[in-house]
């Protein structure tokens, strides 16, 4: 699958990246240090002949450190921060045919690396507005 993966890879271009929800919260009396959380997740949202599109979901969830609101059980974070980003690729050669398995081992490893440097420009953006230092996530490395 190696070869079909590379002509695939090859043979896609990224047509279009959006930001289509973005919904953020921040306690007034926050005070850092932080304990930090986050999930990421992509999928398939469509897949045709020519085109097909992913979503990447980012949430961020930070508490304060050694304090009382972590021996809850659910503990309200003290900042939060859920995104969601749709990419839209397109097919370059027409006479490429990918199965969607071979789209989903596009979305695992590639989408990821290219939606990954808008989801941390938008954290470190959208804390920097939130009166806080610039919050700076760490690369992406996938591994295989």
């Amino acid at each position: 699958m190696t070869e079909e993966y590379n002509k695939l890879v090859r043979a896609v271009e990224l047509k279009a990246i959006a930001l289509t929800d973005l919904s953020h919260h921040r306690e007034l009396n926050l005070r850092p240090p932080l304990q930090i959380k986050y999930e990421f997740s992509v999928g398939l949202e469509s897949f045709s002949e020519r085109e097909f599109a992913a979503r990447a979901e980012f949430s961020l969830d930070a508490f304060p450190k050694n304090q009382e609101k972590q021996k809850e059980e659910k503990p309200t974070p003290d900042l939060s921060i859920k995104l969601t980003y749709h990419l839209i690729y397109v097919l370059s050669q027409a006479e490429l045919e990918p199965s969607e398995e071979l789209i989903r081992e596009f979305l695992d490893r590639n989408v990821p690396i290219n939606v990954w440097p808008f989801i941390r420009e938008t954290v470190a953006t959208m804390t920097a507005k939130m009166g806080l230092s610039p919050l700076i996530l760490p690369t992406l490395k996938i591994t295989r």
